[in-house]
């Protein structure tokens, strides 16, 4: 398994944002991506995270609860794009997740264009991370129009949240399957064709 450099730098708090209703989408610019792979430097900025339900990348034949993007517009590279995926799962044995309960999900009604005047706390997700494992591969968008030019990292570990607030990223969707989606607005599964996906370790280190 190859070892790689990722930092993920997260402002604590996104304040006064709002959710767009049709991807469950918050539009944040604060957050900075660095990967140092064979050498070379790469500089990200963050424009955007988003939920799909259920998850859109599929694991060894699962199909987790949700996914998350969030999407980082490159810096070095300016026409490319990278995406890091987190996978959910339900697991009532375990308390409510922060993040997620600081956008207020529940409140949200189907359908709605937004909500906002929100406080969202980052804290709880991820700030420097390290000893993580992500899959990694070069892809495309999952939207319209599915441009091949995503550096695509899942990480490897799902995130276990209560049931109950899945059920509230599941009523975002009211039941409603979106075009070209399987489900809710999760896309179907391709082939990953010639693409190779690779698992990698991460670290912090300087």
């Amino acid at each position: 398994m190859r070892s790689h450099h990722l930092s993920l730098i997260l402002s604590s708090k996104i304040s006064n944002s709002s959710i767009d209703e049709n991807l469950c989408q918050v539009d944040y610019f604060d957050g900075r991506l660095t990967f140092k792979k064979y050498g070379k430097i790469s500089e990200w900025r963050s424009i955007q995270f988003h939920f799909h339900h259920p998850a859109e990348h599929h694991v060894d034949g699962i199909i987790y609860d949700a996914e998350m993007h969030m999407v980082f517009q490159g810096v070095t590279h300016e026409k490319e794009v990278s995406v890091l995926g987190l996978l959910f799962e339900a697991n009532d044995d375990v308390e409510e997740d922060q993040f997620l309960k600081s956008m207020h999900l529940d409140q949200l009604e189907h359908p709605v264009s937004s909500k906002g005047g929100l406080n969202i706390d980052l804290k709880s997700l991820y700030g420097n991370l390290e000893g993580y494992q992500t899959y990694n591969y070069p892809g495309s968008l999952t939207m319209p129009p599915y441009t091949e030019c995503v550096n695509w990292n899942i990480f490897t570990k799902p995130r276990q949240i209560p049931s109950k607030q899945l059920k509230a990223l599941e009523d975002m969707w009211g039941g409603e399957c979106y075009p070209q989606c399987f489900r809710g607005n999760s896309r179907f599964v391709f082939d990953h064709g010639i693409r190779t996906v690779r698992e990698i370790k991460h670290t912090n280190k300087k």
